[in-house]
Formats: C-alpha cells, sequence, structure tokens
C-alpha cells in the first residue's frame, strides 16, 4: 500500500491518495470529499476498487483519494487538489465519488462531454454504473443460492451514489 500525501496551506488543502498496490503502474479510483475521511477508510475503499478492477480484468491496481472539507470555497479547495495531483498524473486516475460530482473532474474542454461525466433521467452515468454493478452482484449471489432477482425482496439504504443508481437498476 502506498499513501501519498497532498497538502497546500494556502488553500487549506488536505488531502491523500491511497493505492492498493503496485503490480501494475497506473491505478484507479474516484475522490471522497468529506470533512472527517481518513486513510483508513480511504485504504479499505482502495482494496475494494482492487477487486473491482479484478473483476473486470483491467489492469490497473486500486486506488482511492480522501479529500477534508468541512466548508469554504469548495472551487478553489478543488483547483488546489487538482494541482496538487498534476505530478501523478501518469499513476493515479480520478473521477467522482461521495461528495464530488463528474463536473469537479473537467477543465471544460471536452467536447464531447467523456460518457462518465453525462447524465440519464437526472441520475450520473457513475452512479447508474455502479447500480448496475451492484445488480449484477447480487444477481450472482443469488444464482449461486439457486434463486434469481426476479421476486426477490430488496433493500436499498439510503439513496446517495450507490443507492440510487441501484434502485434504478433494480
Amino acid at each position: 500500500m502506498r499513501v501519498i500525501e497532498l497538502r497546500d496551506i494556502r488553500s487549506g488543502l488536505e488531502a491523500f491518495v491511497v493505492i492498493d498496490h503496485d503490480l501494475f503502474p497506473v491505478s484507479a479510483g474516484g475522490t471522497r470529499m468529506l470533512p472527517d475521511v481518513d486513510v483508513r477508510e480511504v485504504a479499505r475503499l482502495a482494496r475494494a476498487m482492487t477487486w473491482k478492477l479484478a473483476a473486470c480484468r483491467l489492469p490497473y491496481a486500486g486506488a482511492k483519494a480522501g479529500l477534508r472539507f468541512a466548508g469554504g470555497d469548495r472551487g478553489a479547495l478543488l483547483a488546489a487538489y487538482m494541482r496538487a495531483l498534476e505530478p501523478y498524473g501518469d499513476v493515479f486516475l480520478t473521477g467522482p465519488d461521495m461528495g464530488t460530482f463528474p463536473a469537479d473532474f473537467l477543465d471544460g474542454s471536452e467536447d464531447p462531454v467523456p460518457p462518465w461525466a453525462q447524465s440519464h433521467e437526472g441520475l450520473g452515468m457513475d452512479d447508474l454504473a455502479t447500480g448496475h454493478g451492484v445488480k449484477a452482484a447480487a444477481e450472482a449471489a443469488l444464482a449461486h443460492l439457486g434463486r434469481t432477482l426476479e421476486g426477490a425482496i430488496v433493500a436499498v439504504e439510503g439513496f446517495g451514489k450507490v443507492g440510487a443508481g441501484t434502485a434504478r437498476a433494480c
């Protein structure tokens, strides 16, 4: 596991990137922006990304970033974060996670806007893709038990990034 700390006193930037392993030269995972995000939490999320990427047979190490934000100038903090990430652009690919949005990772010159940054019927494609992933995992678990999703009772806790996409997928 590798932890990259990103700090900038002027902007109040306090962030970190956790790369789960170094078996691949490139890592990928979202940026979580919350007031109390910590390295332990993000390390667990980076490991989960390793499993997700492996399941899709993508040759990337799992990673995640944590960006502490409790108020203030959100735009200035994100700009400082993106500047701090520039030296790591070849080893860490990131995008939206809890507290961030696709637009936070676009510079405005994209034409067309990449599919991961688009929305469909009011939900972001990242939310919808995650929801379909949860649905596929539930179908696989049920298939292991000899059941199908049809007729199963499903409980969705919360309607944030994962919950809303999962509810739409099911």
